[in-house]
């Protein structure tokens, strides 16, 4: 910008040259004086002019005859005498004389494409061009337009230079145009690079703001629709190359190289996805409690649970054997002593406590699993094939804030809970392992101090017990005699509690 005003104040000095330094007339010559019986009017002031050394340049509408002596005096005194008896007035530039009748007066209005108003107002006070009566130019109210008031040669002189600023910043914007520039924006709180993670051969990407950027230019580029013959020259050369964005992941930033004009668009951009994100922590507790006594102890699915003396609304479809139920307590730490009370009574357990913390709106993967190898055999080959089985939540926090502007955390939760099923019957050795999967997709607004609770994965367990005579039972082959073993099939129910917090760093 600095550089364009630059030039444009040098093209400026440029055009005074001429006008400046003959704003006012210097008469050079002999006094002047004619007698004459009749004399176009016209030709008696190019003959003026002429002895002085000035080009008079006269109006068609001036075809007075002067009779009579011109009086020898001064040029002055001399041109004001024949304005006043012809009804003339004159304007000189700098280079001519211009005479007219004073009907030719006028006014007209332009006004610049461009910003270009200060410009043309000191150009032409520089240049000495406006004339008390004969020329002169005003600027119309706040607008861009001006208004000149003047003989002709005023109006189109003026409305001339106005073109030419025009046309002189318009070739300056095109340059400005195409013109490329490159500009490094580092990042506080965002990352430059995209962040990966993988969990159970899947890839999870993280775009980062290159990515956005890159997505957000691919995907104008496609749907403009145009063509390289639809566009000019400049716009070719500048398409052709099409802004590059890459990343500096030493100093975490984002490196643009595209037209200079474009940069203070990036810039607002850049920081506005560059913000800081609110941290969330998130803990999961995995429960298991017995259904039977949790039938004892006053659960009805279709209605509501009484764990431990604390009462839950559910709202579910759960049948026997499938299905799943949520609810939202209020206060997990009295739910979680509730359900260590049920533990110690072997009603209840706790399988696992696991917490993260996560950025808002980034997913969170808490993943516990167990793999286990297959044979599988083929006409000629045979390979070993890898099956995973476990719990997997993804859980993915979003602080939004509700009618009275408290801050609420909503979850979108995906939970997947597998085993591999074992069977009391004779496995033959080419047998296919079975795995039980249970999933989960929803999700909860939690306020402040609240808690999910989902609930509902039924799974059948075989519990073998041993009953054996102390000593006898220990003895070798013969103690078989002196024991024996049941197997009870139970059923458990899998709770999950999910408790959101969000942090201030």
């Amino acid at each position: 910008m600095g550089m364009r005003i630059f030039a444009l104040w040098i093209m400026l000095a440029l055009l005074s040259v001429q006008a400046t330094c003959a704003a006012t007339l210097n008469w050079k010559g002999p006094p002047f004086f004619v007698m004459t019986h009749g004399m176009p009017v016209s030709a008696l002031l190019k003959d003026f002019g002429a002895n002085y050394g000035i080009p008079v340049i006269t109006s068609p509408l001036i075809n007075d005859v002067f009779i009579g002596r011109f009086e020898q005096s001064t040029p002055d005194k001399q041109l004001e005498m024949l304005a006043r008896t012809y009804n003339l007035v004159w304007y000189f530039d700098g280079k001519a004389l211009y005479i007219y009748k004073s009907n030719e007066v006028h006014s007209t209005v332009i006004t610049p494409e461009f910003d270009t108003q200060e410009q043309l107002k000191q150009y032409v006070r520089n240049s000495n061009l406006l004339s008390s009566g004969t020329c002169q130019l005003k600027q119309v109210g706040v607008s861009q337009s001006f208004e000149i008031y003047g003989v002709p040669e005023c109006v189109r002189h003026i409305t001339d230079i106005a073109n030419q600023l025009s046309v002189a910043v318009r070739n300056m914007a095109d340059v400005d145009q195409r013109r490329e520039n490159v500009q490094v924006f580092p990042l506080k709180y965002a990352s430059a690079t995209d962040v990966n993670y993988q969990y159970r051969d899947q890839t999870v990407v993280i775009p980062g703001v290159v990515s956005v950027l890159r997505e957000m230019n691919n995907s104008q580029a496609v749907n403009s629709g145009a063509t390289p013959t639809q566009l000019n020259a400049g716009q070719q050369t500048v398409d052709n190359n099409g802004p590059t964005f890459s990343a500096d992941p030493r100093q975490n930033a984002v490196v643009v190289r595209d037209r200079d004009i474009n940069m203070p668009m990036y810039q607002r951009l850049i920081s506005q996805l560059d913000h800081r994100q609110d941290a969330i922590e998130i803990t999961v507790s995995i429960i298991d409690v017995n259904a039977e006594d949790l039938g004892a102890l006053g659960i009805d699915w279709a209605a509501n649970a009484d764990i431990g003396g604390m009462n839950l609304q559910l709202n579910t479809n759960l049948a026997s054997g499938g299905g799943y139920a949520t609810s939202v307590i209020n206060n997990g730490s009295d739910f979680m002593v509730k359900v260590s009370a049920l533990e110690q009574k072997s009603q209840a357990k706790i399988l696992s406590q696991p917490s993260v913390v996560t950025l808002n709106n980034v997913q969170a993967v808490l993943d516990k699993n167990t793999t286990f190898y297959t044979k599988l055999v083929g006409d000629k080959i045979a390979q070993l094939a890898s099956i995973t089985s476990g719990t997997l939540m993804q859980v993915t926090p979003r602080v939004v804030k509700d009618d009275e502007g408290t801050a609420e955390v909503l979850l979108l939760l995906s939970i997947q809970d597998g085993s591999q099923q074992q069977s009391s019957a004779v496995v033959a050795a080419d047998a296919m392992p079975q795995v039980q999967n249970s999933e989960i997709d929803t999700q909860a607004t939690l306020k402040s101090g609240q808690s999910l609770l989902l609930g509902g994965f039924i799974q059948d367990q075989d519990i073998v017990t041993e009953r054996k005579i102390p000593i006898l039972g220990d003895i070798y082959w013969i103690g078989n005699f002196f024991k024996s073993k049941e197997t009870t099939k139970i059923q458990t129910v899998r709770l999950f509690l999910i408790k959101a917090v969000p942090l201030k760093i």
